[in-house]
C-alpha cells in the first residue's frame, strides 16, 4: 500500500510539472570562434525530452555582457541540396542574463533523429545588419524504442 501512494505521488508529480528537461551548457569563448567546423559544443539527447541550452560568452578579458543585444538560433540539417532549417529560435524565445542565453526547445518540436547544427546569431538593435555568429556547435538527436508507440 505505501509502495502504490508514492508511486501514485510521482505520477501526479510528473503530470503536474512534467518531465525533466535536459540541460545542454557550454561555455564559449568568442576569441576562439569554431566558425564552419561545428565544434563550439557537440551534445548528445533523445527527441523524446524538452532540451534547455543553456551557452555562456567569454573573450580573453573575461564575460561577455549579452543583454544589451538579441540573440536568435537555428536547428538544422545538412543535406545534398543545402541546409534545411529544422527549427528556428526566435528572439522572443531566448532570454539573456549577464554573459548568458539561455532557450528551451520542447520535445514536440524537435525534429526527427540525426546530427544537427546549432547556430546562435546576435545583432543589435533592429538594424540586423550589425550582427555576427556567436556560436557554433552540433546535437545529436538519438531515437528512443518508445518513438511512436
Amino acid at each position: 500500500m505505501k509502495t502504490l501512494l508514492i508511486f501514485s505521488i510521482l505520477i501526479i508529480a510528473f503530470i503536474a510539472f512534467g518531465f525533466p528537461t535536459q540541460l545542454n551548457t557550454a561555455t564559449n569563448n568568442l576569441d576562439k570562434l569554431s566558425m564552419g567546423d561545428w565544434q563550439d559544443a557537440k551534445w548528445v539527447c533523445t527527441g523524446s525530452s524538452d532540451q534547455t541550452f543553456q551557452i555562456d560568452f567569454t573573450n580573453g578579458t573575461g564575460n561577455v555582457t549579452m543583454t544589451n543585444y538579441y540573440v536568435g538560433a537555428k536547428l538544422s540539417q545538412y543535406s545534398i541540396t543545402g541546409d534545411v532549417t529544422k527549427v528556428e529560435i526566435p528572439v522572443t524565445a531566448t532570454t539573456t542574463t549577464a554573459n548568458r542565453v539561455t532557450f528551451s526547445i520542447g520535445r514536440a518540436s524537435l525534429p526527427s533523429a540525426g546530427n544537427y547544427r546549432l547556430e546562435i546569431w546576435v545583432y543589435e538593435g533592429a538594424n540586423t545588419n550589425d550582427a555576427r555568429t556567436f556560436f557554433q556547435g552540433m546535437l545529436n538527436i538519438g531515437s528512443s524504442l518508445f518513438d511512436g508507440s
